[in-house]
Parts: structure tokens; C-alpha cells; sequence
């Protein structure tokens, strides 16, 4: 009952948070209705205008009309200090490299190292340059010269504008292009200083490589111009009077009519429409109801068909918590994103993360819910959310038929749902096919977004959370996993027991409706904590008879019953999933070791009972159960001399029996009918692995 209250708590805890996000949205978006029409859409029903307001020009017109009138304006150049700094540079770099190579006698590398930095200087020009007093006159030449022309504004050639406007200190003047310098103009006013011939002529191989043009695009001013523009510009198209039919019912969508909706949306905003704080709690606390209702209901089917993962109370917080974070991750996309591409919410990730981590079974029932969850707070628009339900549910198809979790099989799967449920609502409301192809772009970036979310969170939530995934318990099978490995090669009469033990809790568990897969990995796990001391279990020495003779009968029991210990120690240090944990510590439950027990008594000597048991707990669930069976018939059947169908059937008869009778199995959900279930699937299998092989004459001879 207490369980039962915490659980309560725990769903009235997860509605209060959606209620409060309810009060929030309600508060902050001043219940502005949101309409999701698009351009050729049909409408479902009439909007009338609750009030007089005007339309507005949308961001891309008003952006058209502005360019319009800034391509008829001349663009905006600024006179560039960086260009005279970096020229400069250039300068400083040039005359360094003259310096270092003439003194080092490293011309042939010097010139690889000019021509990369795009410096083409021919010979004449570089034995002028190797006297240094040369250089040092030309250095103090060109800073001079430079510092001097970059006053002017230097164009590109390139430039076709006759005129050219200049922003000159916060001033924008028009010149003429002959007001100006091009770079052939400024190099020649250069040269025109320099009298000697030759001089002229390397200082002329050296502009060539050096100056450049310091007039730029003045991107403030052609910013600031582009604002005072749009502020010149009229934003009002027209006005819609209150009661005004705004769209009629089963009118085709325009353009026109989407400007008109989204101006209304404005007017709502700027009007600061609040409701009233009596009527926002009240609708507030419907909220907090609706939501107490549904997850109580999701609770009550979960109990019903998958009560073996709520026994664990964290399993069911973590789908409350994935409930709220769907609904905030779908608020976030709804609200922060223009209408036109709701449909990229990507509704599908938490029920893809919750059908990897839990069954697809019950991902199907939290898609269930979570669609009437998620709707209510994107003002029941179910026309998006009704397709990505139906690429979710082809998802958790996929999972639940793939023995591996193959995330692009996934991916094919959901859009197909999605891409069929679209095709049905498109026909359903006569939309045409460029709506329909908008649609089906962004529903598959909403696919994309939801498998690359599970692929990132579905493995780190069940590693943290200490779940048992579909994917984590494949990848434990690997028999190239350490413990495996170690088990193979350490004690391998217990990893070949393990394996016939799999097989048989595999087989059994299917045929009971349990899980095989974790009945499997189960069983190749279950006995692990023979690794400690391989040596003193008979499937791995043969003289392990030996051994016990020289202990002590509660020695024995002892070191037989700390195999269970030691396994839990391993199985947490392997950070193994807590349900293959609860089978290696329940696989032998609180039975006796009769073997020692047996052994004690006929030596007459005084001993407690329950240092001749494991420490249990006893199975508790039908996986549990399936382990512990199989491993008491594998090993069973293994010390026969005598191999046929009675000798088999008794042993499992017996088996189940005893663990009856013992009463081990009284805390599983398992009955009756499943365990003769379990007999009948297991004896053809025991009967086919230790079935007599037929000797043939060599083998006589």
C-alpha cells in the first residue's frame, strides 16, 4: 500500500510540473491562439477578426522593398587604415627576407619564399637590393611614399561605377572617379617622384607586388542607410475591421490571407490580451487533472501488462520524467519556431529512447499517451503530431522485430509510417503536392533529429540509469565481452554449462511469453563468480573430489556458496544491467547444499544449517526461475550414464518438484501452466544435446 501511495505521489508530482508549465505559456504568451495554416492549404473552419486591427507587411517584403531602393543607391567605401597597416607589413616582411638571405648567401630559398608569399621580383631587382645601403634607401623610400598615397582614395579597376561615395568622417560625399586614384594612377604618382631610372625601375617591380587598392565597402554606413530606409518605408498594407471574416471555412489558403493571420497574432500581442489570474488558475488546475488522469491511467496499464518493470520504482520515474521533457521539448519547438515548420518538432525521440531502453510494447503505450499529452499544449493540433505518431510507431516496429537495433532499418520504418499517414491526411484535406512536399521534408528532418537524439541518449541514459536495453544486452552476448572471454579460457567446463543453460532458459522463456533475451544473457552470466576459484567446481577439474576431501564440510559449502557473492561483486564492477545482477544472486535462491550438508551429517558433526544454504533472495521473476532450473537440469543430466527420454523426463520432473516443494519458487509470477510449459519445450532439447551418438565400425574397432 505505501509502494502503491509513493507511486501516486510521485504521477500528482510530474501533473503539478505540467500544470505549471500550462500557467506559465498561458502567462507569457497572453493565450495568443496559434494558427498552423499554410499557403494552399484548406481551412477547417472560419476565422473571424475578434477585433479591429491592421495589417502589417511581412519581414520579406518590407527586406524587398528596401534592397529595391538600395540597389538605385551607390554603394558606401571607407578609405581603410588596415590596407595602409597591412601594406606596411608587406614592406617590413620584404626588406627582413633581403636582410636574412643576402647575409646568409641563401638567395635560391629566399625566392621560393617571396614567390609563395606573392612576391614576383626579377633578377634586376634583387641584385640592386643585395647592396645594403640600396635597401636601406628604399625601405626609407617606400615607408615615405606609401604613408603619403594612402591619404587618397585608391579604387580597384574593377569598380564600374562612374561615381563613388565615400564615408569621410561620418560624412558620405560623392566623387567622381578622375577625384580619385586607381592603383595603376597612384604606382605612376610614385614613380613620378623618383628620378634615377634605375631605382625607378625596381621601385616599379616592387609596387607590383605591393600596393593595393585602400578603398572599402563601409559596412556600418550601408547598415545604418538600410535602417533609415526601412524606417521611411510605410509597414501598413490595410485593415481588418472587428467581425471581418478574416478566411472562410473550405477556403484554400494564400498568401494574402497568411499575412493577415500573422497580423492578427501581432495585434493580439501588442493589445497585451492577459487573462484574468482567477480564470488562469482554474484553468490551470483543469490542466493539473486532465494530466493526474491520463497518468494514472498510463500507471494502471502499465501494472497490468508490465507490472515486472514497474516493481522497480526508478523504471517508472524515468518514464514521468520522459512524459515532462517531451512536452518541453515540443513547447521549446512550437513556440521558438515560425508555424510554417512545426511539423520538425521531434516528437519521436522520447518514445524512441523509451522503446530502446524499456520494449517496443510499452513504447507503444507511451506513444499512446504521450500524443494526448503533447496536444494539449500545441492548442490540440493534432495534424502534425497524428504523422510523427504514426513514424513513431513504425519505429518501435522496427526495434521490436530486429534481433540487432539497426538505427537506419529504424529510419526506413518511420518514414514509411510517416510518409503514409501523410499521403492520407493530404488527400483527406485536399492540399496540394508543394504543401505536401514541405510537409515531408521537415517530418523527415524530425525523423533525423529523433534517431540521432536516441542514438546519443538511449545508451547513456541506460548506462547511468542501470537499465537493460535491447542494445546493452545484445552487446553482452559477444563472446568477445572480458568476462566471456576470461570464463572461456579460465573455466571452461562453466562457460560450455552456461551456454546449454542459455539455450534452455532461452527456449523456455519464449514459450512462456518471458524475455528470452534476458533469460540468456542471464544464463551466460549466472555463474561468473567461479572465476574466483575454478578449480574446486567438478565442470572444470575433474579432481576437484580431491579438494573437498582435504576441507572441512562447511569449508566447502563455504567456497561453493561464494560463487553467488563473488559474481554480484564482478557483475557491478562490469557495471552489468541490475536485472542480470538479480539472476546471479537469485539463481540458486536460499536452497541447501546437500552435497556438504549430507557429507556434515553422516560425519556426526555439529553444524547450523544455514551455513549449508545460499543467501538468496529466491527468484523473482520468470527469467530468474528459467536460470535456476536449467542450470539444476544441465548439471543433473550431465552425471548420467544413461541417456534416453525417462531418464531425462524424471530428471526435469524432479527438478521442478524439489524447487516446489522447497519453496523457491514461491516468489515468482510464474504458475502451473507455465512450468509445464517449461517441461515440455525443455525435454526435447536436453534429449537432442545429450542424445547417444551412433557408433559406427571405426569407433568399434
Amino acid at each position: 500500500m505505501k509502494i502503491r501511495k509513493l507511486y501516486f505521489y510521485y504521477i500528482c508530482g510530474a501533473s503539478l510540473i505540467l500544470a505549471l508549465i500550462y500557467f506559465y505559456l498561458s502567462f507569457y504568451n497572453n493565450s495568443i491562439p496559434m494558427y498552423q495554416y499554410q499557403i494552399g492549404q484548406i481551412t477547417q473552419e472560419a476565422i473571424k477578426a475578434p477585433f479591429s486591427y491592421t495589417i502589417f507587411k511581412p519581414e520579406p517584403i518590407l527586406n524587398h522593398e528596401v534592397n529595391e531602393r538600395l540597389n538605385i543607391l551607390l554603394p558606401i567605401f571607407k578609405i581603410s587604415e588596415d590596407v595602409k597597416f597591412n601594406l606596411q607589413k608587406k614592406i617590413d616582411y620584404l626588406f627582413l627576407e633581403f636582410n636574412n638571405a643576402f647575409e646568409s648567401s641563401d638567395t635560391l630559398n629566399f625566392k621560393n619564399r617571396l614567390s609563395k608569399n606573392g612576391f614576383d621580383l626579377n633578377q634586376n631587382t634583387l641584385n640592386y637590393l643585395k647592396n645594403q645601403k640600396n635597401r636601406l634607401f628604399v625601405y626609407s623610400l617606400f615607408t615615405e611614399q606609401i604613408s603619403l598615397i594612402m591619404r587618397y582614395g585608391i579604387y580597384d579597376e574593377r569598380l564600374t561605377y562612374p561615381e563613388i561615395r565615400i564615408n569621410d568622417k561620418n560624412q558620405i560625399k560623392v566623387y567622381k572617379k578622375t577625384d580619385l586614384l586607381s592603383v595603376d594612377e597612384a604606382k605612376r604618382r610614385i614613380l613620378r617622384s623618383i628620378d634615377v631610372s634605375t631605382l625607378k625601375n625596381v621601385a616599379d617591380d616592387l609596387l607590383n607586388s605591393i600596393l593595393e587598392a585602400n578603398l572599402e565597402l563601409d559596412q556600418v554606413s550601408t547598415e545604418k542607410e538600410k535602417n533609415d530606409i526601412r524606417k521611411s518605408i510605410d509597414p501598413v498594407l490595410g485593415k481588418v475591421e472587428k467581425n471581418e471574416y478574416i478566411v472562410v471555412k473550405n477556403h484554400r489558403i494564400t498568401n494574402t490571407d497568411i499575412i493577415k493571420i500573422e497580423s492578427l497574432v501581432k495585434a493580439y500581442k501588442e493589445k497585451n490580451l492577459q487573462r484574468d489570474y482567477p480564470t488562469l488558475i482554474l484553468s490551470s488546475l483543469g490542466q493539473f487533472l486532465f494530466c493526474l488522469l491520463l497518468l494514472s491511467v498510463f500507471y494502471t496499464f502499465s501494472m497490468i501488462f508490465f507490472s515486472k518493470q514497474f516493481e522497480a520504482l526508478n523504471y517508472f520515474l524515468f518514464s514521468l520524467s520522459c512524459f515532462v521533457f517531451s512536452v518541453i521539448i515540443s513547447v521549446v519547438v512550437f513556440y521558438s519556431f515560425d508555424t510554417k515548420v512545426i511539423s520538425v518538432i521531434p516528437f519521436p525521440l522520447i518514445i524512441l529512447v523509451v522503446s530502446l531502453i524499456y520494449a517496443g510494447n510499452y513504447g507503444l503505450l507511451f506513444a499512446v499517451m504521450d500524443i494526448f499529452l503533447v496536444g494539449q499544449f500545441l492548442n490540440w493540433n493534432m495534424y502534425y503530431l497524428i504523422n510523427l505518431f504514426f513514424a513513431s510507431v513504425f519505429g518501435i516496429l522496427a526495434i521490436k522485430r530486429s534481433n540487432q537495433v539497426n538505427y537506419f532499418i529504424i529510419f526506413i520504418y518511420m518514414l514509411l509510417g510517416f510518409t503514409t499517414s501523410l499521403i492520407a491526411m493530404t488527400l483527406y484535406r485536399n492540399e496540394g503536392l508543394p504543401l505536401f512536399s514541405k510537409n515531408l521534408f521537415f517530418g523527415t528532418v524530425s525523423i533525423i533529429l529523433s534517431i540521432i537524439g536516441s542514438i546519443l541518449f538511449a545508451p547513456f541514459i541506460d548506462r547511468k540509469l542501470n537499465f537493460s536495453s535491447k542494445q546493452t544486452l545484445l552487446e553482452l552476448l559477444d563472446f568477445n565481452k572480458p568476462l566471456l572471454k576470461q570464463l572461456a579460457k579460465e573455466a571452461p567446463g562453466t562457460y560450455y554449462h552456461s551456454l546449454v543453460v542459455g539455450n534452455l532458459a532461452e527456449a523456455t522463456a519464449e514459450a512462456i511469453g518471458a524475455n528470452p533475451l534476458i533469460a540468456r544473457v542471464g544464463s551466460y552470466y549466472h555463474d561468473i563468480g567461479k572465476l574466483t576459484e575454478p578449480s574446486i567446481f567438478i565442470e572444470n577439474n575433474v579432481d576437484s573430489v580431491n579438494i573437498h576431501k582435504n576441507l572441512a564440510p562447511t569449508e566447502s559449502s563455504t567456497r561453493i556458496r561464494d560463487h553467488v557473492l563473488n559474481g554480484i561483486q564482478l557483475a557491478k564492477q562490469h557495471k552489468l544491467p541490475k536485472v542480470i545482477q538479480d539472476i546471479i544472486i537469485q539463481h540458486h535462491g536460499d536452497s541447501k547444499i546437500r552435497f556438504f550438508l549430507h557429507k556434515a551429517l553422516e560425519q556426526g558433526l555439529i553444524i547450523d544449517e544455514n551455513s549449508f544454504m545460499y543467501t538468496g533472495p529466491r527468484p523473482q521473476t520468470k527469467e530468474a526461475v528459467l536460470v535456476m532450473i536449467a542450470d539444476i537440469v544441465e548439471s543433473t543430466a550431465k552425471s548420467l550414464k544413461e541417456y534416453n527420454s525417462v531418464t531425462i523426463n524424471k530428471i526435469v520432473n524432479d527438478t521442478i518438484l524439489k524447487l516446489l516443494e522447497d519453496h523457491q519458487l514461491d516468489d515468482a509470477p510464474i504458475t502451473m501452466r507455465d512450468l509445464n510449459i517449461v517441461k515440455s519445450t525443455m525435454i526435447p532439447i536436453l534429449e537432442s544435446v545429450y542424445r547417444k551418438r551412433i557408433e559406427y565400425p571405426e569407433d568399434k574397432k
